[in-house]
């Protein structure tokens, strides 16, 4: 909201990883959205900044992460809502 404009992932991590240099940096995703990694916004870098956690969808399939991409899956029910 402060920086105006259009917001992307990888910009948002940089200024927290700026902000909090000793952190480490996790960010929550659906499972429908690991495939998609690598379409983000400055993939590698992003890879590079966070690791994700993954929330299961009802119905979804265990895909591995892509390459550099690094994270974990969460257990337990898979959870309906999006962002959207």
């Amino acid at each position: 909201i402060q920086r105006g404009g259009i917001s992307y992932t990888v910009e948002t991590l940089r200024d927290y990883a700026r902000r909090f240099p000793q952190a480490a940096l996790f960010y929550l995703i659906g499972a429908d959205n690991v495939e998609k990694l690598p379409l983000w916004r400055e993939a590698t870098e992003l890879a590079r900044l966070a690791k994700f956690v993954v929330v299961p969808r009802p119905g979804d399939v265990d895909v591995p992460f892509p390459e550099p991409f690094r994270g974990v899956r969460l257990a337990g029910f898979p959870l309906g809502v999006a962002s959207s």
